[in-house]
């Protein structure tokens, strides 16, 4: 059992410069949600984070819960440049 804070710590801990850590508000209450983008090479992005398995609307969220990690890439396909007109 994890939660998103200490999953995002522990995989931000061996990121690389100019990764981030996420903080957003959760899907499930008014409590924090954590993740880490990682930023490739090539300009794709990646986003990795803990979620539950089966999440509950709570007052007070539960401090671990069993979860699985969701990994999602944004491919950049094409890049405008406007400041040459």
């Amino acid at each position: 059992m994890d939660n998103c804070l200490t999953y995002a710590l522990r995989v931000w801990k061996y990121g690389r410069k100019g990764d981030h850590l996420v903080v957003r508000r959760s899907r499930f209450g008014w409590f924090p949600h954590f993740s880490v983008l990682f930023e490739m090479s090539n300009g794709d992005l990646i986003r990795k984070e803990y979620v539950p398995i089966k999440p509950v609307n709570r007052l007070i969220p539960p401090l671990f819960f069993k979860g699985k990690e969701v990994t999602t890439t944004y491919r950049i396909e094409k890049v405008e440049d406007n400041h040459g007109r």
